[in-house]
């Protein structure tokens, strides 16, 4: 009976690994289908924004309100 129980455990364990491990590789494969890959993306208005810096920048303002700067860092200029 011990046996019994011990290997379903241990099953049990092995198949969460493997599920653990299927997850990481799952948002490892969306992280990277996210990263900006330097393309430029078309917007509404014509113009064009590069999305490449803009993990760069918001990495190192977590309490930073980038509203207020965003127009700068995608199109290159303050829009008013």
């Amino acid at each position: 009976m011990r046996q019994t129980v011990l290997k379903n455990t241990v099953d049990v364990l092995h198949k969460i690994k493997i599920m653990e491990k299927e997850i990481m590789n799952l948002k490892l494969y969306v992280f990277k289908k996210l990263a900006p890959s330097g393309k430029k993306v078309a917007q509404p208005n014509g113009k064009k924004c590069s999305l490449a810096g803009i993990i760069d920048i918001a990495k190192d303002c977590r309490d930073t309100d980038l509203s207020v700067h965003h127009d700068k860092y995608l199109y290159g200029e303050a829009l008013d």
